[in-house]
């Protein structure tokens, strides 16, 4: 009987649709997932790859005449907005519009060929029998991605950091046992010392950033989302509720905004030592607002050599 079944081909070019994209969604979140798990914890992103696909076997199911997949796209919806509530900061409004995909859902099963909606053509239950193919995939999929969050959280930062370590250390390896045989001078012991001092305050800087548990509210209407290292800088960007703060006027005021930050991060012993860091690995730091809603942006630089006067002031 399911040859005899046919859909309007709007649906069909739908389930088709919502298949290919969150496939690109999902591999888009695992890739985000590694990047962010170099300076956080990765849940989010991991989260977010394993409900994409859960909208990929929702597809699959309505192709295969199956209801559940319609209510496997419900719970995904609905986990999305808390993911994007809780973890992302994702404002309400913007959120409840992932409530809207629901309703395009049920409204395109309900388009009628030859009179007959696909929905009133689905079976109800899971159907093990005739969709067991596309259940063991599923499983055998957010089974494999659970591993790669795992892999992303507890294994990836260290083999990306015990890589980075040979290049920070292959030219005092070679050159130790040149300085052994020849003289020295102060200058150049210095300028060793500093070096060295400087890896170690980088490495400092990102063991702590795999500690930071993220969001951070820094103040009224700003919440601190991600903190990343650079080439050059340590990054903070920051979520502003603009009916609280406005980005127009931290671009128009960019002088006492920086002013800002030193003061109170001076007044605090464990902001003190992440500027004394900085400044020691010889990075700047760099503080981005984003608008909640306009999604303006006021980029904020301090310097190295501006932290430094700052905290000798």
């Amino acid at each position: 009987m399911e040859e005899l079944k046919q859909r309007h081909g709007c649906v069909t070019f739908w389930l088709w649709l919502v298949l290919v994209v969150n496939a690109f969604i999902t591999l888009v979140f695992i890739l985000n997932m590694f990047e962010t798990a170099l300076h956080q914890a990765p849940i989010s992103n991991g989260v977010l790859a394993m409900l994409s696909t859960c909208n990929v076997f929702a597809s699959l199911l309505l192709m295969k005449w199956n209801k559940t997949g319609f209510y496997i796209f419900i719970v995904s919806t609905v986990l999305t907005l808390l993911v994007g509530l809780f973890k992302l900061n994702v404002n309400m409004t913007e959120s409840l519009y992932s409530i809207v995909g629901i309703a395009i859902w049920w409204a395109m099963l309900q388009i009628k060929h030859n009179g007959v909606t696909a929905w009133s053509m689905m079976s109800d239950g899971l159907d093990f029998d005739r969709c067991r193919n596309v259940y063991l995939a599923f499983v055998s999929t957010l089974s494999f991605q659970l591993l790669l969050l795992l892999f992303a959280m507890l294994i990836w930062p260290k083999i990306y950091h015990a890589d980075e370590a040979p290049t920070s250390y292959a030219d005092e390896a070679l050159v130790e046992p040149i300085e052994d045989s020849i003289d020295v001078s102060e200058a150049d012991e210095l300028e060793d010392r500093a070096s060295r001092e400087s890896r170690e305050a980088l490495e400092t800087l990102r063991q702590g950033l795999q500690e930071v548990s993220l969001p951070i509210v820094a103040g009224s209407g700003i919440t601190i989302t991600e903190i990343y290292l650079t080439d050059d800088n340590l990054v903070y960007v920051a979520l502003c509720d603009e009916n609280i703060v406005s980005i127009e006027a931290l671009n128009q005021a960019k002088a006492q905004v920086k002013q800002g930050i030193v003061s109170s991060a001076t007044e605090n012993s464990d902001s003190r030592s992440i500027i004394e860091l900085c400044i020691k690995a010889n990075k700047g730091m760099l503080y981005i607002y984003k608008g909640n809603t306009s999604g303006e942006t006021c980029r904020v630089q301090l310097s190295t050599s501006y932290l430094s006067n700052s905290l000798s002031n």
